[in-house]
């Protein structure tokens, strides 16, 4: 457990340093969590030539921009810090592809921590007014 945080801080301090990069050359964007994500777009002339197959032409353009990603972090030595952890349709002709952490789900982390504070501050307030 405690490793996985040290190896999250440098994921963290990864994604922090080369935000400009990913951005310029990735169309990569951080979230509070530090999950990447991005939207894929299709060519509209292509999708509305084979307008019953889209998923189907859709998954190798998806796929090779995820080839394009793994391929940015393992020049960095950073591919087993980063997971593919969504792919889900926008539309016709775009689709949100979501990176992470790959030993744990940041945002479910953040979420609980959240939680948490909450709590915590909530205990102090109610502690307050009953002594």
């Amino acid at each position: 457990m405690f490793k996985n945080r040290k190896l999250y801080k440098i994921y963290k301090k990864f994604i922090r340093e080369n935000e400009e990069l990913l951005e310029k050359n990735l169309r990569l964007r951080r979230d509070y969590t530090n999950f990447l994500y991005t939207i894929v777009n299709l060519n509209p002339e292509e999708v509305n030539k084979y307008y019953a197959e889209g998923d189907k032409l859709a998954k190798p353009i998806i796929n090779e921009y995820i080839i394009k990603v793994d391929k940015f972090f393992s020049s960095r030595n950073m591919n087993e810090f980063i997971g593919l952890r969504k792919v889900s349709r926008i539309d016709d002709f775009n689709w949100k592809v979501e990176f992470g952490f790959s030993l744990f789900n940041s945002k479910k982390r953040a979420n609980r921590l959240l939680i948490a504070g909450i709590s915590i501050v909530l205990l102090i307030i109610m502690s307050f007014i009953i002594f």
